[in-house]
């Protein structure tokens, strides 16, 4: 049968526009009402316009698909598959979680880019277009932060850049993407005066925004990518000549940075502390890992007293080992991280050997790839900007593979499906925009000592996302904020609906043991004082290196008389580093 020409016409002339809106709106989507401004409006933008990308890219009369690197998938994501369904978590597993959203379902998003991005092998230009703009967008954002202040403001000390990701580690990340494509549009003397001008202001901008950022994976995957480049091509003189000359502009511009850009909380240590405690994780768990987004879950199992005190796990809690090889080991086991290893090899193989003869096209894509997997090695895959890379990568693997026919109904189908997914990822990510704006309505009346209002909006916010757990926590701690019995009882129904949904989630448990405990300090009774006492003490006993857990569980003893208890909580608490329970060990009799 002909394949219908018509519909490929259609696909033709969207697939352009879509990948352009998906790559930018992946780095410019952003809701200064939403309680998390960087998360719900990205992710609504990433995955309904990754999914139309893929039904676009795929559904055409021809494909290609390399064979070594979709084995590789292939193995990756059964791996990812089988740590999912082994997991204790499993709807979070395959959805993520409500900040992070990398679940099984990124990972298959990631997958579909890829292959479709094999489909993009003539639009090289007009993906250095849309990397461009996104640079400009990213770019200006980091200056207007640095010269003026944070468009959107933040709960955070640091003065590093950040741009429009809200975090100076994923901004470097940006950069490490959307760097080399800004160079390559401005050394074309083929390309349009204005987009090159674009172009030169981008590669500056962003310049500055990977010194005022801070973000030491980046500077190491920028340099890898500059070394392989100036090793393998010919005849770089000028973009590398623009590159430098934007980096010496960068310097100038981050001046007012450069004395604060490598402060740290913690120092170089505290990476080494984060691998070591994945690595016992991984050596619990080597065949199936934890599942997607489990460490959050399995990171007790790693930490001991020292970490506890070097890095005390009070408001923050590590969820991701800063390294993505761990991490892709943590979430599907050695297989998996030896998948993915497998996969940057060939693709990072295949494309530095075809440098010498490649177009200035593919050499910046290429020089994108190897700067952002390079940095990735010393961060964690980020569901902002791993599926724009996997799209370019794909780009770079298809070389010039066989197409093979594809029939016109299975062509339609893929149609329909795409549309379908995408219709619901767009339902689902307006619904949570909405959700997130409730909830940040929410924390605010409750800082405004308004708790009725607090409590509307939050139990607005989980009637709209029924199925996060995010917002069923934001709802309990505005109504233990209201601190009345009736407050607290309902913020218990709250705790307690988020962890039936995540079990063993250690916010959600610790905001079920802290009603508890809240509502036996109001009641006075000894029923519910026994009850906290038994809810922190599974905690405790889930992971007993956690200061606070121990901290409130002594709290809990303390409440009910029972004063052994309470201080061998508080000792323990106090040798993890807790110095408050020192001064309660003080007034024990």
């Amino acid at each position: 049968m002909e394949p219908d020409r018509r519909t490929g016409s259609v696909h033709s002339v969207l697939r352009v526009p879509a990948v352009s809106a998906f790559i930018v709106g992946s780095v410019i989507a952003v809701d200064p009402a939403g309680l998390w401004p960087f998360g719900p409006a990205r992710w609504l933008v990433v995955s309904t316009c990754g999914v139309a990308v893929v039904a676009l890219s795929l559904a055409r009369p021809e494909r290609r698909l390399d064979r070594p690197t979709s084995r590789l998938w292939l193995v990756l994501l059964a791996c990812l598959t089988a740590g999912a369904l082994t997991n204790h978590d499993l709807w979070i597993a395959l959805a993520g979680t409500d900040t992070r959203h990398f679940g099984l379902a990124t990972w298959l998003l990631c997958w579909a880019l890829f292959c479709a991005g094999q489909q993009l092998r003539d639009q090289e230009g007009a993906l250095l277009k849309a990397c461009t703009a996104a640079a400009l967008v990213v770019g200006s954002w980091s200056m207007w932060e640095l010269f003026v202040s944070r468009p959107i403001a933040l709960a955070t000390t640091s003065s590093r850049l950040t741009g429009p990701f809200g975090s100076a580690a994923l901004l470097g990340a940006a950069v490490c993407l959307l760097l080399p494509p800004a160079v390559a549009v401005a050394a074309d003397r083929s390309t349009a005066r204005s987009w090159r001008v674009l172009a030169t202001i981008a590669t500056v901008c962003c310049a500055a925004a990977a010194v005022g950022s801070g973000a030491r994976a980046a500077w190491c995957g920028l340099l890898v990518a500059g070394l392989v480049i100036a090793w393998r091509v010919r005849g770089v003189r000028r973009p590398l000549a623009i590159v430098g000359s934007a980096v010496m502009v960068a310097v100038v511009l981050a001046m007012p940075l450069v004395g604060t850009v490598l402060e740290r909380d913690q120092g170089a240590t505290s990476r080494l502390d984060e691998w070591r405690v994945a690595t016992r994780v991984i050596g619990n768990h080597p065949v199936v890992g934890v599942g997607p987004e489990g460490y959050r879950i399995a990171v007790s199992e790693g930490v001991d007293a020292e970490y506890e005190r070097a890095h005390p796990r009070d408001n923050v809690l590590p969820d991701r080992a800063h390294s993505s090889l761990l991490d892709v080991a943590l979430a599907g086991g050695l297989f998996a991280a030896a998948a993915y290893a497998g996969l940057l090899f060939v693709i990072g193989r295949r494309a530095i050997r075809a440098l010498p003869t490649s177009s200035p096209r593919r050499v910046a894509l290429t020089a994108s790839l190897l700067a952002y997997f390079s940095a990735q090695l010393l961060l964690f895959p980020v569901f902002e900007l791993d599926p724009i890379a996997w799209l370019l990568a794909g780009v770079i693997v298809a070389g010039s593979q066989p197409r093979r026919p594809r029939h016109e109904l299975s062509a339609r189908l893929l149609t329909v499906a795409g549309a379908s997914v995408a219709a619901v990822a767009l339902v689902a990510g307006v619904l949570d925009v909405a959700a997130n704006r409730l909830a940040r309505d929410a924390m605010l009346a409750s800082a405004d000592h308004d708790d009725a209002a607090a409590g509307d909006y939050a139990a607005r916010a989980t009637r709209l996302r029924p199925d996060s757990i995010a917002y069923r926590m934001i709802a309990t701690q505005v109504l233990l904020a209201a601190d009345t019995v009736t407050a607290t009882d309902t913020g218990l129904t709250h705790a307690a609906a988020a962890r039936d949904r995540s079990r063993e989630d250690p916010i959600a448990g610790d905001l079920w043991a802290s009603s508890m405990l809240q509502r036996a300090a109001q009641t006075g009774l000894d029923a519910d004082g026994r009850s906290a006492v038994a809810a922190w003490q599974l905690l405790v006993d889930r992971d007993p290196n956690r200061a606070r857990w121990q901290l409130q569980l002594g709290n809990a003893a303390a409440l009910v008389d029972d004063v052994e208890m309470a201080r061998r909580a508080w000792e323990r608490a106090v040798a993890l580093g807790q110095q408050q329970a020192a001064q309660l060990l003080e007034a024990l009799p």
